[in-house]
This record gives C-alpha cells, structure tokens and sequence, in this order.
C-alpha cells in the first residue's frame, strides 16, 4: 500500500485545512463567501466535499482569502487528521 496522497485524500486534507484555519481566524462561511468572491452556497458546496478535487488555481484563491499559504492550510487539515 502506498502513502503518497490520493487526489481525494488530499481533497480532504485541503478542505479540513480550510475548515481548522477559518476556526482559528474566526472567519465566518460569509466572510469567506465575501474575500473568495463566492456565494455562501459554493463556500458550504465546497466545505462539504461536493466540488471534487479544486483546481490549484482555487486553492491558491482560497489561501489568499484566508491570508494563509496553501502549504499551511494542507498542513493544518493533516495534524487535524492525525489528531
């Protein structure tokens, strides 16, 4: 069995990132929505998973919406994940 990242479990990771760093900046799915330039609605698609795998071009976006690097938010989903 490999451990490199599966494109979905990477997903994942940069997705409860996105979660745990909203959680730690206090930033709401409406200031998200509202930096991201975004409806509410693509924000919680995207919270939830529904969007497959973001482009690097979205996560890039997301990244500078939160004032954070990419590498950062992938960091904090997987510590979340290993706790």
């Amino acid at each position: 069995m490999s451990t490199a990242l599966s494109p979905s479990s990477s997903t994942q990771c940069f997705i409860r990132g996105v979660r745990v760093m909203m959680g730690h900046k206090g930033i709401s799915e409406t200031q998200l929505a509202k930096s991201w330039g975004r409806t509410i609605q693509q924000v919680n698609q995207f919270l939830l998973g529904k969007n497959g795998n973001p482009s690097l071009r979205t996560c890039d976006q997301l990244a500078e919406a939160l004032n954070a690097t990419t590498i950062e938010i992938l960091q904090a989903g997987a510590k979340e994940i290993e706790d």
